[in-house]
């Protein structure tokens, strides 16, 4: 059912569909939306504007555009209103995902520092990188 969804079911389809359309770019459009989502435009639209207005996204003319931290701020905000973190990180990259931690972490009062480390073994042609979290 496209309409009357409830305001909470709505705000959850609109921010995981959010993280699949961005998961390779950092840009798309309120109608883009709607059809990901399966719910009006007219709706997708005002909610859009509340996230635009609480710095959860950007407008840039026609498109909504999403930074790094406004995805990793998104991600937290669906998993806080039910969505399982396992369904949340299908839609991030690695990159995504340890910003993610490091936002948890800093957001319950931890330090953190983030290490990469880059191991390079001889039986593989490319570096294989770990994320090492710190916490102080």
């Amino acid at each position: 059912m496209k309409y009357g969804l409830s305001l909470p079911t709505t705000k959850k389809r609109i921010l995981m569909s959010i993280l699949k359309l961005t998961k390779e770019k950092d840009s798309f459009l309120g109608k883009d939306l709607a059809e990901k989502a399966l719910i009006s435009k007219s709706s997708v639209l005002r909610h859009l504007k509340t996230l635009v207005q609480n710095g959860l996204l950007s407008r840039r003319r026609k498109f909504f555009v999403i930074s790094p931290t406004q995805k990793i701020m998104i991600a937290v905000e669906a998993i806080k209103l039910g969505f399982h973190i396992d369904s949340v990180c299908r839609w991030l990259s690695w990159q995504d995902f340890e910003r993610m931690v490091l936002y948890i972490l800093e957001q319950k009062g931890y330090e953190t520092l983030l290490s990469l480390i880059h191991i390079s073994e001889p039986t593989r042609p490319l570096y294989i990188s770990y994320a090492v979290f710190c916490l102080k």
